[in-house]
């Protein structure tokens, strides 16, 4: 299946809010889900992947959360919705 998005892991202390969404391809499912650039998944298929506060910064950390994400989505299949729960624009949606 494709998702139609690019993500990224800084290693940042933002890294708390989810891992962080750097592309977001035209008409793709992502985008027709309303994600967008900057969004930050906190959780798929209820398994979060957000990095608790205390390792904020931690580069491998957030790598591991990073593909952690990359695992779950890999398990959908093609025409199966999967549901995410993304920080966007201050909120929770």
């Amino acid at each position: 299946p494709v998702f139609g998005l690019s993500l990224g892991s800084a290693g940042s202390k933002r890294d708390t809010l989810g891992v962080l969404i750097i592309g977001v391809e035209e008409d793709g499912p992502a985008e027709k889900a309303g994600l967008v650039e900057g969004d930050r998944i906190q959780a798929v298929a209820g398994v979060n992947v957000r990095v608790p506060q205390d390792d904020a910064g931690d580069d491998w950390v957030s790598s591991a959360r990073s593909q952690r994400l990359r695992r779950e989505l890999a398990r959908a299949e093609v025409g199966q919705a999967v549901e995410m729960r993304v920080w966007s624009g201050g909120q929770v949606k």
